[in-house]
């Protein structure tokens, strides 16, 4: 949870929207060619792989859509900033949306997006290196079973443009931007 003293997180207007979106074109929503479980999976990994504290983790299910909550301090004033990573989808395509604030100071200098686009880059990583999800990890068949073969390549990645609305997530206003 977020302290009392940090920064207040509101739920940006229509005209905050459109300045981030001038400020930021090129954070958007990732779509995926993956079932929102696999995606899940696979930014479940690159957030571990980049060594951010998981504070929430829930994979998609009934109730709504897969959620990530992380942390990640950064190095020179070991400040704590909050990352939420919303996974939505069905069984072909996925989509992630990804938030990042800082707690404290009055401008994060660009920190945040960098966050974001460094995520996305840790989740193709894992796409282009053919990551196995944990459907793809499943226990090995008998001896007399023949192993299943796993295809290496990764799926295509596709970002669509997008301007992002204010979030209709509960959970994800308490750490949305700015």
């Amino acid at each position: 949870m977020r302290p009392a003293d940090a920064n207040r997180i509101v739920e940006p207007d229509l005209a905050a929207a459109e300045e981030r979106e001038k400020a930021y074109p090129d954070i958007r929503p990732m779509e995926l060619e993956r079932s929102a479980t696999e995606a899940f999976d696979i930014v479940h990994e690159a957030v571990k792989r980049l060594g951010w504290t998981i504070a929430l983790s829930e994979p998609a299910g009934d109730d709504g859509p897969g959620r990530i909550e992380a942390t990640y301090r950064t190095l020179l004033m070991g400040f704590t900033d909050d990352v939420a990573i919303r996974v939505t989808g069905d069984d072909t395509r996925a989509q992630i949306d990804v938030r990042s604030v800082s707690r404290y100071g009055l401008h994060d200098l660009g920190a945040n997006a960098k966050r974001i686009r460094t995520l996305f880059a840790e989740v193709k990583a894992g796409l282009e290196k053919g990551e196995r999800t944990g459907l793809e990890t499943g226990t090995p068949a008998g001896p007399n079973k023949k192993q299943p073969k796993i295809k290496g390549r990764a799926k295509k990645l596709h970002v669509r443009p997008k301007i992002f609305p204010p979030a209709p997530d509960p959970h994800l206003q308490r750490l949305t931007p700015d």
